[in-house]
């Protein structure tokens, strides 16, 4: 008997500033519910005030050092949100998980709920580990990574809490064209890699979590405004040359185009899903974000697409309209395009063709 199962992909989730935080997804909760996993960046902290700067009682957000702009924290509490919205798997390793004491606070609220997780430990080895959960059958890995992430004693070590990373390098050169040779001003061409060493790592982890799993989904925080860059689609690539079957990606606050590669879908970034107060409090209200989905039948990808989402003026998420989104959908699709992909628009969604997909593997 063939079993079909449908997986949803968000962006950041930041309770941020948001109290009892299971409104937020009273407009979408049906949606969450219809899927059999929905797997996340989580992009705070559940940590409580401990003598620290507090704006909102318990029930709020707070900064560990007054005027600090690294980390974002929530109540401990707020957790029950993910639980509400059936949301499976999370993965942490982002700019914004920052704090000795947040980190380890947050491990031990996410262990308490039985939420799986990825991307921080109490040191590199925890950090690296992967999420593991059987749903409905189906043995699902996570893994989550960063390229994002502070200077100051952000990255996890071998004594240190902290978030799991792959290093990047970035180099400029002249930019060579018919103009730049007598144009004072010319910006130069801007080049990123990912460390040998760091993405030697990651991909051993995903061959050897290859054959315990189903379906393995990479996890990654990049990225700068609407570009894909170059080190975001060396990853992306050599992780499924090396067995994932799903890219994950999220950091820009803005929906960028997918790529199909080897018959896997690349979400190089689904911006915002659950999203208040930025850095410093600053209240982040007119975005659009996306959720990716995917099909699953007997164990493999079956088809793949995506929604776009927005916040309303009571902080809840919802589906947006198409239609509504011509701006933000034009680039996406020109690009998307220009890799020769095919897709139709079905309700709110917008799915690729499967006999295209095959044909660009």
């Amino acid at each position: 008997m063939s079993i079909e199962q449908k997986f949803i992909l968000t962006g950041d989730l930041n309770f941020m500033g948001l109290g009892n935080a299971k409104h937020v997804f009273e407009r979408i909760r049906s949606e969450l519910w219809a899927a059999d996993a929905v797997i996340s960046n989580l992009e705070c902290c559940f940590v409580a005030n401990e003598g620290t700067a507090n704006n909102q009682s318990c029930t709020g957000h707070f900064y560990e050092r007054s005027g600090q702009r690294e980390g974002f924290y929530a109540h401990p509490a707020a957790v029950k949100a993910l639980k509400a919205a059936n949301i499976t798997m999370v993965g942490n390793a982002n700019n914004t998980n920052f704090g000795d004491n947040a980190i380890r606070s947050t491990i031990a609220v996410l262990n308490d709920q039985q939420i799986a997780f990825s991307g921080v430990g109490k040191n590199w080895e925890e950090a690296c580990q992967p999420a593991l959960k059987t749903i409905n059958g189906i043995r699902v890995g996570l893994i989550q990574r960063t390229s994002v992430y502070w200077p100051s004693n952000h990255e996890a070590s071998a004594s240190h809490p902290g978030v799991a990373t792959v290093k990047i390098h970035t180099a400029y050169s002249p930019k060579i064209d018919g103009y730049a040779s007598n144009r004072p001003g010319t910006p130069p061409d801007i080049h990123t890699w990912a460390d040998k060493k760091y993405l030697k790592d990651l991909v051993t982890q995903i061959h050897k979590l290859r054959e315990t799993t189903d379906i393995l989904i990479i996890s990654f925080h990049w990225g700068y405004k609407e570009e894909i860059l170059d080190y975001m689609r060396e990853i992306a690539h050599a992780a499924i040359d090396a067995g994932a079957d799903i890219i994950l990606g999220h950091g820009p606050h803005m929906p960028l185009p997918m790529e199909i590669y080897k018959s896997k879908p690349i979400f190089y970034g689904v911006g915002s899903f659950v999203f208040h107060n930025g850095h410093r409090g600053k209240v982040h209200g007119n975005w659009v974000g996306m959720i990716g989905r995917v099909n699953i039948q007997d164990k493999k990808l079956k088809t793949y697409g995506f929604s776009l989402v927005r916040r309303d003026e009571k902080n809840q998420t919802f589906i947006t309209d198409l239609e509504d989104e011509t701006s933000v959908l034009e680039p996406i699709f020109e690009a998307m395009r220009a890799n020769g992909l095919s897709f139709n628009i079905d309700n709110h969604t917008v799915y690729f063709k499967k006999d295209k997909i095959e044909s660009l593997s």
